[in-house]
């Protein structure tokens, strides 16, 4: 309930495809969990097949990147 809640402000503030609102958050799961900010933007560059959409994936990216700090989804990263 938490997601749909942020979605529906977000989408109020953004307008766009919000399809790609998925897209964006995968990549900033990437990018904060597994400490690959350019995998995930180069995930987005892949699924979506537009080069338009690599800025806003790549400022989520940096976002979520700067945001999670020294912790990582994967043990061997600590």
């Amino acid at each position: 309930m938490f997601g749909a809640l942020i979605e529906s402000v977000f989408s109020l503030l953004v307008h766009g495809n919000p399809s790609l609102y998925a897209s964006f958050g995968i990549a900033a799961f990437m990018s904060a969990g597994y400490k690959t900010p350019l995998a995930a933007v180069t995930f987005v560059g892949d699924t979506t097949g537009s080069v338009s959409y690599l800025v806003p994936a790549m400022i989520a990216s940096a976002i979520a990147y700067i945001i999670s700090g020294e912790s990582s989804v994967a043990a061997w990263q600590r």
